[in-house]
């Protein structure tokens, strides 16, 4: 579940994301299945003009599918400024 609170996040100075409630793609009138990925990670993150986001396992949250979990975060680097995401209910190991 995506919560329906805004956020806009920045990430390396290029790609903005805002996030509301979200609905699923549709194609010719169905649902379109999510592709499967491979693991995706994210360095050296910003915010705030440069400033290191800290994060904490807290701030992490789950892609679903119905009641499936189909994507998660690692913990955040020892940084406090990188995580992984895998196609899996299982947590990837964070980014060195």
């Amino acid at each position: 579940m995506v919560d329906r609170r805004a956020f806009r996040w920045r990430i390396s100075g290029s790609f903005g994301f805002n996030s509301g409630s979200q609905q699923a793609r549709t194609v010719g009138g169905s649902i379109a299945p999510l592709a499967h990925d491979s693991d995706v990670i994210f360095q050296d993150l910003t915010v705030n003009n440069g400033a290191n986001p800290d994060l904490t396992s807290s701030d992490a949250g789950v892609m679903m599918k119905g009641r499936k979990v189909i994507s998660t975060p690692s913990a955040p680097n020892t940084g406090g400024n990188g995580f992984a995401v895998a196609f899996s209910k299982v947590a990837p190991p964070p980014p060195a």
